[in-house]
Parts: C-alpha cells; sequence; structure tokens
C-alpha cells in the first residue's frame, strides 16, 4: 500500500467533512488492492440523517487510489432525496445536505485554460484566477443516472443583508459568522429589530430569486420584514417643548408688566 497516497486521502475525506471515523476501514480497503470500493458513512442533523457512501477507484497504472465521488441522501420525515456529489467540486457533507435541503452554497473556484492537443482536450489551471459562485441543485433537472443539475448563480448576497433590520450585523465578529454560515448554505437564527422589538427569524441564501430568504421558528416563509421606523427621542421633544413654554410664559409675563404699568400711570 502507498502510505503517502494513504496520508493524502485519509486527509481528503477529513477536509470533505467526514472526520476521521473512516480512516482505518480506508486503510483497509486500500491495503486489499481492490479496483474499486466505498466506504459508508451515516451523520444526523436533528430528525434528519444523512447516509453517504464514498467511492474509491485504483489508478490503472499506478499504486494509487482516488476519492473521485461520494453518494448523498437525505431522509427526513416523508421525504427522501438522493444526489451524487464529485469531489472536484469541494462540497463538504454538511454542504450537500444543505443542497439536498433546497438550500444554495457559495464556492470558490480556479478559472481553467482549455488545451488542444490533437484529439485530446484538457484544462490546466490558471494562476491567481479564481471566481465565486453559488450553487443549487435544480430538482426539477435529473441526468440518467437521477443526479440532479448543479446550478451556477451570481448573487450579492451582503448587498441584500444590508437592507435588512438586524442586529448580527451591527457587530463585525457576528457579521462575519453571519455570512460565513449563509455561504455554507445554513439555514441561520438571527435576530430582527421591528418596530423597536426584537423578533427572531431564520434566513437562508436564496441566489435565484435574488433575496434574503426569511422564515419563522417553524420554518414558514415570512414574506415581508419592514425596516424598524426611528424611535423619536422624547427627551430632546420634551425639552424643547419646556424651553417653548418658558419662552412663552415669560412673554406673557413681560405683557402683564407693561400693562400695569400703562395703568399706574
Amino acid at each position: 500500500m502507498n502510505n503517502e497516497n494513504y496520508d493524502y486521502l485519509s486527509e481528503q475525506v477529513k477536509m470533505t467533512g467526514f472526520g476521521e471515523a473512516l480512516e482505518s476501514l480506508l486503510k483497509e480497503k486500500m491495503a486489499s488492492g481492490e479496483a474499486e470500493f466505498s466506504l459508508g458513512h451515516q451523520i444526523r442533523y436533528g430528525e434528519k440523517q444523512m447516509d453517504f457512501n464514498l467511492n474509491f477507484s485504483k489508478s490503472k497504472t499506478q499504486d494509487n487510489y482516488f476519492f473521485n465521488s461520494y453518494d448523498a441522501t437525505l431522509t427526513k420525515p416523508g421525504e427522501t432525496v438522493s444526489n451524487r456529489f464529485y469531489t472536484d467540486s469541494r462540497v463538504t457533507a454538511k454542504e450537500a445536505f444543505n443542497l439536498l435541503e433546497g438550500r444554495s452554497v457559495e464556492k470558490k473556484y480556479n478559472r481553467h485554460e482549455k488545451i488542444t492537443d490533437g484529439d485530446k482536450v484538457s484544462y490546466k489551471p490558471i494562476k491567481d484566477s479564481t471566481y465565486n459562485t453559488w450553487l443549487k441543485l435544480d430538482f426539477n433537472d435529473a441526468d440518467s443516472n437521477g443526479n440532479f443539475k448543479l446550478d451556477k448563480l451570481s448573487f450579492d448576497m451582503e448587498k441584500k443583508l444590508d437592507g435588512l433590520p438586524i442586529k448580527q450585523l451591527l457587530n463585525d465578529d457576528d457579521r462575519a459568522a453571519l455570512i460565513n454560515s449563509l455561504k455554507k448554505g445554513n439555514l441561520h437564527t438571527v435576530t430582527f429589530d421591528i418596530n423597536g422589538e426584537n423578533v427572531t427569524r431564520m434566513i437562508s441564501a436564496n441566489p435565484r430569486s435574488r433575496e434574503i430568504g426569511i422564515y419563522d421558528q417553524q420554518g414558514s416563509p415570512v414574506k415581508e420584514v419592514k425596516q424598524a421606523a426611528p424611535k423619536a427621542d422624547v427627551s430632546k421633544e420634551a425639552k424643547q417643548g419646556e424651553k417653548k413654554s418658558n419662552a412663552e410664559n415669560v412673554k406673557n409675563t413681560a405683557k402683564k408688566k407693561a400693562g400695569a404699568k400703562q395703568r399706574v400711570r
């Protein structure tokens, strides 16, 4: 067995979100020399369950294995949905869960240069040339194997966020954590300032409609959240009223004194 290849693959599996639980089984399968094999894994998110099969194949020319893809199946009350994710998409296990839930994930990819050599076509990464894109599964467009098309969408999420009265946006650390969570496709709990009251909502990024999805604690969509109206400065208004009243009293007193002097004369 190629130990360097094993170290690389175990790290790749770990970085894809499957932790270290599969390391011993991975080593066992690689040592067996099988041409292809799969490793099963399971993760629960509350009442929802994700079942994974990680797919590996051996090089035909070298003593190396490749982690090619993984099959993910989401099971929740009344529904089961599956899809295959290829490792070159760099979609993690949790991001696969979020995509199967119908949400979107932002990823950064390298741009590639097309290279043609006779009948052979290959793509070479362009150094220091990257782009960000949002991924979303199109459940209405599946291939012959039942795998859904992974759409790439553009979306200025931060601009949309800044138009909402969310308290977490007022603190730099909270803002960064919120943005990072939404980019991973999470449904994130936030606090809205609505007419001076704190209201708990859940939000997610929705690039397809170019909006921020807003939901109540039960997960039902909230159609509209209005920007909180600015509070009146009661103390300032009171002071202004008091000043005005005092000025009027002084003015009236001066008139009375003037009238009294005229009567005395």
